[in-house]
């Protein structure tokens, strides 16, 4: 794929998200379409997901820290908008993205469920977005994220159970599951670490953050390396293209430019504002990167 066609086709993919959004009526019944592509279409919606629970804790914790106000007040509104409408069009297709209705009882009945724990979380999230900073808002809404990843993990299991799908559709659908992952696990890393942050400044008990960081710090950077050669025993497909494995270089730089800023953190250390600010901003660009691997994985 040429430079130019790839920035078209990052434009019509950045599109397709604004169309997500602002689609709200009922859609009609979609066209017809490869059954492949449109599980991998389900596969990175339902993906992205699990990285939006982590980010809204994420953003949340930077708002009480005072760390980039309006760009964390915008991405805490952008998830609280895409979490709920990502699940309708799950639930109901979307004609514009040529996406049918779910009919499949097990992926209907976690999507119910997913939807169930957002109604929980949601009025959460809005208390933080009307202005309460305070530790035991940041505390609540964090002890509600476990059970949002747990529902939006729980989408994607039962979207790739039992793929009747030929071998090497397979194996690209589990890359495009990793890959989708990678945007979870990372900022999760970034969630923790600002939790981590944040429980020490109160004097609070900080041992469960640092474990969880260095575990998702782990999975992480192995997860990167199959991703870059792919890996037979966990039936993995390598990268589809050049452009896939420039962009997983790309990624890999990014990350280890912003693991030298979690280095404190792996050790159980709190990192101070000037960090935390610096780690929001890198990871606005290991997102892109990582955005650009999925989308290129699902179409390889």
């Amino acid at each position: 794929m040429t430079n130019t066609a790839f920035s078209l086709a990052r434009t019509a993919r950045t599109l397709a998200l604004g169309l997500l959004l602002s689609a709200l009526a009922l859609p009609a019944p979609a066209a017809e379409r490869d059954p492949a592509e449109i599980l991998a279409l389900q596969i990175d919606m339902a993906g992205r997901q699990r990285m939006l629970s982590q980010r809204l804790v994420a953003s949340a914790c930077f708002l009480s820290l005072g760390i980039q106000h309006d760009t964390q007040a915008l991405a805490l509104t952008e998830v609280s908008e895409i979490f709920p409408t990502t699940l309708n069009r799950l639930i109901r297709g979307d004609t514009l993205l040529n996406l049918p209705a779910t009919t499949d009882p097990q992926v209907r009945w976690a999507l119910q469920g997913a939807r169930m724990v957002w109604g929980q979380v949601e009025p959460r999230v809005k208390a933080v977005l009307t202005g309460d900073a305070s530790p035991e808002a940041l505390r609540d809404l964090a002890e509600h994220e476990p059970a949002l990843l747990t529902a939006s993990q729980g989408v994607v299991a039962a979207l790739t159970a039992n793929l009747a799908i030929s071998p090497n559709q397979a194996t690209r659908l589990r890359a495009v599951d990793m890959a989708g992952r990678q945007r979870m696990l990372s900022q999760a890393i970034i969630m923790e670490a600002c939790l981590l942050s944040r429980a020490e400044a109160l004097g609070l008990d900080t041992t469960t953050h640092h474990a969880a960081i260095t575990a998702r710090t782990d999975l992480f950077e192995l997860s990167m390396s199959m991703l870059r050669v792919g890996d037979d025993d966990a039936g993995v497909a390598p990268p589809p293209d050049i452009q896939t494995e420039e962009a997983l270089d790309r990624s890999l730089l990014i990350w280890t430019d912003m693991r030298e800023l979690l280095d404190p953190a792996l050790e159980g250390q709190a990192l101070s504002l000037d960090t935390l600010d610096d780690l929001a901003v890198a990871y606005e660009t290991l997102l892109q990167e990582l955005e650009d691997i999925v989308w290129m994985t699902a179409s390889g």
